[in-house]
């Protein structure tokens, strides 16, 4: 007869290697995301001020680019804050593998929640999550950017 089996091993090292390659992927194109957020505001900051600079409403000028700037503020603190937690998962990782390695006993290991485990979990579970934050992020602010 032919054996079929029904689920796969699941193999740690796999799904490891690829999630810090997600990582590195999500950071480096959402530092793309967030300079071209950048260049896109500081160009309608331009547009703005040419638009109303030459008319007598300094009043209108000056709610746009207050607005302007407090997304500006949003998109530097948001790109600092996805560093930070990419930095803070994969160092995490990293800890804990040197931890494992470095001979923790193997009797600690055996409740429920290992480091290891916690640290694969944040692994695992970091880049979907980071990706839903992006788009969140990005479809309100290029809301706010067309109200403007």
């Amino acid at each position: 007869g032919v054996f079929v089996r029904k689920t796969l091993p699941f193999e740690p090292e796999f799904h490891q290697n690829d999630s810090l390659r997600q990582l590195e992927v999500i950071s480096t194109t959402s530092s793309d995301l967030f300079v071209a957020f950048d260049k896109n505001i500081e160009r309608i900051l331009r547009d703005v001020r040419l638009l109303f600079g030459s008319a007598n409403r300094p009043e209108h000028l000056q709610i746009l680019v207050s607005e302007l700037n407090g997304l500006a503020s949003e998109v530097d603190a948001a790109a600092k804050t996805l560093q930070e937690n990419v930095a803070l998962i994969t160092s995490r990782f990293y800890e804990t593998e040197k931890e494992i390695d470095g001979g923790i006993p193997a009797e600690s290991l055996s409740i429920e929640k290992t480091p290891d485990s916690v640290a694969n979990e944040s692994l695992f579970r970091f880049p979907w999550q980071s990706r839903r934050y992006l788009f969140m992020l990005t479809t309100a602010w290029n809301e706010r950017l067309s109200a403007v």
